[in-house]
């Protein structure tokens, strides 16, 4: 039976022997969201019992006023594939429909670099590319307000932890504005900044933070950091700058 990675059950989370840059390396398989069949095969039989509930608590129908739900399943199908991986697993997880609809495309969050674009209307032709963090930190900043009040992101081993049941360590070297932004708007709603965390049992002090997030691919980027390039990559989502 394999064993697949979680990283709040200690016997399912897999970590190398050995380390880099004074933090650990956490060895993650790259797999798709997915829902367990049970949650998706329950819903007719749990939908006389809750039938009236929803009806109590339901708000006022307007049918001039249009929402996501009402749109054909082609045309949501499109909308799934046009957004981004972090874009489609946080859309998964707001309903059992969308949540279904992601068996069908592809979600998996890697651990890789991300590809930022300078914006199209820039002046200096042609556009530039470069790397930024990874898709599953910006998964994990996009869930910052989803998270119970007083959980904290580890920039190292990538859990929310409670920020009193730990001692941290923090850096202000990863930038998230200017050159060095994203334009996502999930991430401007959530308020990212440029201040990040990590627990003392990752790493040692803040200024070994900044230097692992410096030298390890995926945790920092941005065109002030790293030096673009004009060719386009091969495949991959390509984020926006804004600028």
């Amino acid at each position: 039976m394999a064993r697949f990675y979680h990283p709040s059950v200690h016997h399912l989370r897999s970590r190398l022997t050995h380390y880099a840059g004074n933090a650990p390396c956490y060895k993650r398989r790259n797999m798709s969201f997915k829902v367990p069949s049970s949650i998706l095969t329950t819903v007719r039989r749990r939908a006389r019992k809750c039938q009236y509930r929803r009806r109590q608590n339901a708000a006022a129908y307007d049918a001039t006023k249009p929402t996501i739900m009402r749109l054909p399943n082609e045309i949501l199908s499109m909308v799934f594939e046009l957004l981004d991986v972090p874009s489609r697993v946080c859309l998964g997880l707001t309903s059992k429909v969308f949540a279904q609809m992601t068996s069908t495309i592809d979600t998996a969050c890697t651990d890789q670099p991300s590809i930022v674009k300078f914006h199209k209307n820039c002046k200096f032709l042609p556009c530039t590319y470069t790397h930024h963090i990874t898709d599953r930190r910006i998964m994990l900043l996009q869930l910052k307000s989803w998270m119970p009040y007083g959980h904290r992101l580890c920039w190292v081993c990538l859990k929310y932890t409670k920020v009193r049941c730990s001692q941290w360590h923090c850096t202000t070297q990863v930038k998230f504005n200017g050159h060095d932004g994203l334009n996502v708007h999930a991430l401007r709603q959530a308020g990212v900044t440029d201040r990040l965390y990590a627990h003392a049992k990752c790493i040692v002090s803040g200024h070994v933070l900044a230097k692992w997030c410096r030298t390890t691919p995926g945790a920092s980027g941005g065109f002030t950091r790293l030096r673009g390039s004009d060719s386009p990559p091969a495949d991959g989502y390509i984020y926006d700058a804004g600028h």
